[in-house]
Parts: C-alpha cells; sequence; structure tokens
C-alpha cells in the first residue's frame, strides 16, 4: 500500500471517528428542541401559532 493511500485512509478514519465521538444523543436533542420551542414561545406571542 503507498504511503499516500495509508495516510489518506488514516485521515478519513480519524475525521470519521472524531464526528461521531461529538454526535448528541437522541434525548440530548430532544431536550435542546423542548427547551428552544419553550423560549421560542415566551419571546413571541404568536410563537405557537408560527410553529404550527
Amino acid at each position: 500500500m503507498s504511503q499516500t493511500l495509508r495516510n489518506s485512509l488514516i485521515a478519513l478514519c480519524t475525521l470519521f471517528l472524531s464526528a461521531t465521538v461529538f454526535a448528541a444523543s437522541k434525548a440530548e436533542i430532544d431536550a435542546n428542541v423542548a427547551a428552544t420551542l419553550t423560549e421560542f414561545y415566551a419571546t413571541s406571542n404568536a410563537g405557537q401559532k408560527l410553529a404550527q
């Protein structure tokens, strides 16, 4: 295997693994969405109507 190909594969694997480490869980995403919607509804009188 050439050095360039080997280095490219290592770089791709590193990039893929680092991206998966920082992914949020479904529960974390749901909690953030709920908090954002609560804040949106509180700051805008028509927030709920716009969201529907």
